[in-house]
């Protein structure tokens, strides 16, 4: 049985032709702006540490040499607090470094300058934010849930 293993990411043709508007000094299979495309779709589908950490992981070995160490780094999860620069990036700013690769590279290109990206607001239940899990907004005190497309 021909299938295609789960962990690789398809493109589709018409990301595949853009030339990218700078140069590297080692040309990785994909382009900054392709890097962006797939983080920025993990933050709006999906929008956990986990999920940015997975894309992370997935796309280290498609990019140039230069920015390799530091996607391998959004991958890791650190192993001990005070050396945590050393071993990975720690949860809460998982989100915040996927969204400064977001914003740069749509500066550089060109895209939306000075808008930055924001995720939407996630639903609120009891006065508090729900939390994502399976594709599902759950409330964090009693059962209720809400499919992801609905508007808060």
């Amino acid at each position: 049985m021909k299938g295609r293993p789960s962990n690789v990411i398809t493109l589709p043709q018409a990301v595949k032709g853009l030339a990218s508007r700078y140069v590297t000094r080692s040309g990785g299979q994909w382009q900054p702006e392709t890097v962006a495309l797939c983080m920025a779709l993990t933050l709006r589908n999906h929008g956990t540490v986990e999920a940015v950490r997975a894309t992370a992981r997935r796309l280290a070995d498609r990019v140039c040499l230069e920015q390799q160490p530091k996607l391998k780094a959004l991958a890791r999860r650190p192993t001990n607090l005070g050396a945590a620069k050393l071993n990975g990036v720690l949860d809460e700013d998982v989100v915040p470094v996927a969204e400064r690769i977001i914003n740069r590279v749509c500066d550089l290109v060109g895209i939306a300058t000075g808008v930055p990206f924001g995720r939407a607001e996630p639903p609120r239940c009891h006065m508090k934010p729900m939390q994502l899990h399976r594709g599902k907004w759950h409330c964090q005190h009693c059962s209720h849930t809400k499919p992801m497309g609905d508007k808060p």
